[in-house]
């Protein structure tokens, strides 16, 4: 790869190339030998027409048409080659925008997990929030949580991120502990809702 695009206007991710050998590839009825050579997971960062440059390359092709001495023998021939740009539509996601809206556009799963269930005035609470999605990661932040005037509450910690690919999708799922501190004794019932937006569906979602 001579020069590679820097993806302005979006946010990506190197994906591993799993499979490396090269394989037969029939393109209008011309074979082909083909080899891939870059997996990349784009994010678009605004709406409107986003164009992901060019890609440069210098290939080497075996050139077995010289003959140097009495036995045949190939030389590699450079060539450059270009690949197409590719253009994208980015929309806008549609107003109004939730207001427990969680930043994310796509597949969103939450679970939570308490220490435990329970606790003395003034003593902490840890609570462990985490959040599944094959949107943008660096959209996916911790959110903010209504636990009521009872429970003063720290400011959250990231304690785990991962980001693996699962069916052709990159899938980030990132993990929050909040400290919570009961101020009056009583019994609680904490009920977390966050929006998302599905375009499978052309609408928000509630989990």
């Amino acid at each position: 790869i001579i020069k590679a695009p820097d993806f302005q206007g979006a946010y990506f991710i190197n994906l591993p190339i799993l499979q490396r050998r090269a394989r037969r590839e029939v393109v209008n009825g011309i074979e082909y030998t083909s080899q891939l050579l870059r997996r990349v997971a784009v994010f678009p960062q605004q709406s409107g027409k986003l164009v992901i440059d060019p890609m440069y390359f210098q290939l080497g092709i075996v050139d077995r048409e010289e003959r140097r001495s009495f036995f045949f023998s190939s030389r590699i021939r450079p060539v450059k080659v270009t690949a197409e740009a590719v253009e994208l539509n980015v929309k806008r996601i549609p107003d109004p925008v939730p207001d427990n809206y969680a930043g994310v556009v796509g597949y969103l799963a939450m679970s939570t997990r308490w220490d435990r269930s329970r606790a003395s005035v003034n003593d902490g609470i840890s609570l462990k929030l985490t959040l599944s999605t094959d949107s943008d990661p660096k959209q996916v932040i911790a959110p903010d949580l209504d636990f009521g005037p009872d429970f003063e509450v720290y400011p959250p910690n990231l304690i785990s991120e991962e980001t693996n690919e699962t069916s052709g999708r990159v899938l980030v799922t990132k993990t929050w502990e909040y400290i919570l501190v009961p101020q009056n004794a009583g019994q609680y019932t904490l009920d977390f809702k966050l929006a998302y937006y599905d375009p499978d569906s052309s609408g928000y979602q509630i989990i």
